[in-house]
């Protein structure tokens, strides 16, 4: 749709105004935001820089402490959720049970162990953690899958 000569007009005088936002041109002009963005720049028009400047350290660190509080529970459960996914990925990977008593109830009981000399670059549960899908089915697939019980069994007769 062209722009008429009463919009550029408009466009001309509400544009550079501080106190009018994107929304309300968007509203009156029955726009989209980069519309009028766009028609804006070719009229070299330019907005006011906000008193909020992104580049303000100081205003930004707050702005994302604030962020974090507010979202922190929503963004730990969407971790949980990524990790979960990810070791039943890892799981499945390495055939789904206890290589040595077949266990296959509960995920959380199941561990990676690394074989001997396979060069462990780091524990599986590190990649899992930071969500690094590549590196820890890398690392998966120097491990065997083991129960928590066969686990500490292998462990204890290494120490003793």
């Amino acid at each position: 749709m062209k722009w008429t000569n009463k919009q550029v007009m408009d466009l001309k005088k509400l544009y550079p105004r501080e106190d009018i936002t994107i929304s309300d041109l968007m509203k009156k002009f029955d726009r989209t935001k980069r519309a009028i963005c766009h028609k804006a720049s070719r009229m070299d028009l330019r907005r006011p820089k906000s008193k909020k400047s992104s580049r303000d350290k100081g205003l930004r660190k707050k702005y994302d402490r604030e962020w974090f509080q507010k979202n922190k529970e929503r963004l730990f459960k969407m971790r949980k959720e990524r990790q979960k996914k990810i070791k039943i990925e890892l799981i499945n990977l390495l055939g789904g049970k206890c290589n040595k008593c077949g266990y296959n109830k509960c995920i959380s009981e199941l561990d990676f162990h690394h074989k001997k000399n396979k060069g462990k670059e780091d524990n599986v549960s590190f990649f899992l953690y930071r969500g690094y899908l590549k590196k820890a089915k890398k690392e998966a697939k120097k491990c065997i899958l083991l129960c928590s019980n066969c686990h500490r069994e292998l462990h204890w007769d290494r120490k003793y």
